[in-house]
């Protein structure tokens, strides 16, 4: 099943120091308490434009209390 979706979020930090993390999608497992995998499924051009991704997700919508 495809979704798209779009979000934003405020990071008090310069540009510089985060770019990089948040642009490479192979990496949003290790900071993204949410993702669980991610498979590149077309490679892009030399500078990425047009790579296509598969991401598993798990979305923390609910808790459930024991």
């Amino acid at each position: 099943m495809r979704k798209e979706w779009e979000s934003s979020v405020l990071i008090d930090a310069p540009m510089e120091r985060v770019f990089n993390l948040v642009a490479d999608v192979n990496q949003h497992a290790s900071w993204d308490r949410f993702t669980n995998r991610v498979e590149l499924t077309k490679p892009g051009g030399a500078d990425g434009s047009g790579a296509e991704w598969k991401v598993w997700e798990q979305l923390g919508l609910f808790s459930l209390k024991t």
